[in-house]
């Protein structure tokens, strides 16, 4: 894609210079420098990792930020210990807003990009943050370690009032049918066929039992989509002839309840498969059967839990390959889920993707595979996860939870099982790695190399092949405690 001054670096990251030599229980406001006294705009306060005596403190409500100003809620004490970064790519206007002329211009060079198609009118940008996140005009462009979370308002009651409601039943039919309640389709297809026909947000609701689509089901609306199955009853969709169960290629999209299976002899689809600019939100779902679960391209996933689920097995997704690929500035969020790769990593991304997840379970089975694995500047937040290495069988040839290059990981009580190498960071990456528990490591749990810079405190290892030095590093590569003391590097 183009860009607005300064190409971003791969992996790229400010560490804030100290300021703890100013606080004295009175001061909330400091003006900081990053990297050892240069003056820059802080961005977004999702931005930052701000550190207080080894606690780390919560964006908007402990600190916020303005320009190049942090302030905090309550005044930091003298002798309170301080470590910060901000996360990802900052840029700003040197002449003020941009004008449309401007945005034009840039947008329109398509050089790098040889996906990217089409002009981009500036409007466009401000008033649809689906096509590009994070423009403010008074502050400039912000790539950085945020996401554009799906609102309550997106994913609020079903049906939306106004929103027109069609019907799906094995008892339909899609050539006398009419997609109302007493003459349903027989098919999602046919019903995603129908939507052209209506400006206004659709609920599709779709009864139970088992369909069987031989191609993938295309959805694209320029209003919300709600693929609602019967919260009584499982509704199974399966599809085959090598095709994706749902291809997402423009809009919201929304599903509930429903049990995608792909087409067993196939290696190239997906459960769902997200195009660009897409938005998809999944929930009480199940995906199986096929080569991976999720495809990103340029697009936000996010996968929630729903324990009234009428689906057995509901919340976890199984592949083959990769269970979600993600290129391109994809985002995926998730909490509550299992995600299960039988023959290659859970998770594979690159170009600048973030992945967050929280109470999330990940079970890969083949070495040297990774549970994620993270390429070309992508970032991955991770809270109160679960890996599970145990079908890898540690035995030194390469299995890996948590693998990252030219990249930025934040780890805060996580648990580790039956891994070679746990955690390992590289080619200039960044790793923070909190109250974590690393059991059976046939290697060291975690390990830098490549000019990475690792801060890891209070975590346990128990069962590790080196157990009284659990951190390691190639050539002068850092790693550090809380306080920055110098660990091994």
């Amino acid at each position: 894609m183009s860009y607005m001054g300064q190409k971003p670096t791969i992996g790229a990251f400010y560490s804030i210079d100290d300021i703890s030599g100013s606080f004295n229980g009175i001061t909330t406001d400091f003006t900081v420098t990053v990297d050892g006294g240069q003056t820059r705009h802080l961005g977004q306060v999702e931005n930052l990792t701000i550190v207080i005596n080894s606690v780390i403190q919560k964006p908007g409500t402990s600190f916020t930020i303005n320009e190049d100003v942090l302030s905090f809620s309550t005044a930091p004490e003298s002798g309170d210990t301080f470590w910060g970064t901000v996360i990802g790519n900052v840029y700003s206007s040197a002449g003020g807003d941009y004008s449309n002329a401007q945005i034009d211009a840039l947008l329109d060079d398509k050089s790098d990009d040889p996906h990217e198609h089409g002009d981009v009118d500036y409007n466009t940008i401000l008033e649809g943050s689906e096509i590009f996140a994070g423009i403010d005009t008074s502050k400039g462009i912000v790539q950085g370690f945020t996401t554009r979370h799906l609102s309550p308002s997106d994913i609020g009651a079903l049906p939306a009032e106004g929103s027109y409601t069609m019907y799906v039943s094995t008892s339909g039919s899609d050539s006398t049918g009419n997609g109302s309640a007493g003459s349903p389709w027989a098919s999602i297809a046919k019903a995603s066929s129908e939507f052209k026909n209506h400006m206004s947000e659709i609920t599709v609701n779709v009864g139970p039992g088992n369909y069987t689509s031989g191609s993938s089901i295309i959805i694209k609306h320029n209003y919300p989509v709600n693929i609602v199955g019967d919260i009584g009853t499982p509704t199974q969709i399966t599809t085959n002839d090598n095709a994706s169960g749902f291809i997402i290629e423009t809009g919201i999209v929304r599903i509930y309840n429903l049990d995608v299976i792909g087409w067993i002899g196939g290696w190239s689809n997906a459960n769902f498969e997200v195009w660009r600019g897409a938005n998809l939100f999944v929930k009480g779902c199940k995906g199986s059967g096929t080569d991976r679960c999720f495809s990103l391209d340029n697009s936000d996933v996010e996968v929630d839990r729903d324990s009234s689920s009428p689906i057995s097995g509901h919340d976890t997704y199984t592949s083959r390959s990769d269970c979600i690929l993600m290129q391109n500035f994809s985002n995926f969020r998730s909490e509550f889920c299992t995600f299960t790769s039988t023959s290659y990593n859970v998770f594979y991304a690159w170009e600048h993707c973030r992945i967050y997840l929280s109470y999330c379970t990940l079970v890969n089975w083949n070495r040297p595979n990774r549970a994620i694995y993270c390429q070309r500047g992508a970032n991955v937040h991770l809270d109160s996860c679960t890996f599970d290495g145990s079908n890898c069988s540690p035995d030194g040839q390469g299995s890996v939870a948590v693998g990252c290059s030219t990249g930025c990981m934040s780890i805060l009580t996580c648990t580790f099982n039956n891994y070679d190498y746990p955690i390992y960071s590289e080619s200039n990456g960044l790793a923070y790695v909190v109250n974590s528990t690393f059991d059976t490591c046939m290697g060291y749990g975690i390990t830098a190399s490549g000019g990475s810079k690792v801060v890891q405190f209070s975590n346990t290892f128990t069962n590790c092949a080196n157990p009284t030095s659990p951190v390691t590093s190639t050539g002068s590569t850092p790693i550090y405690d809380s306080s920055l003391n110098l660990i091994v590097g």
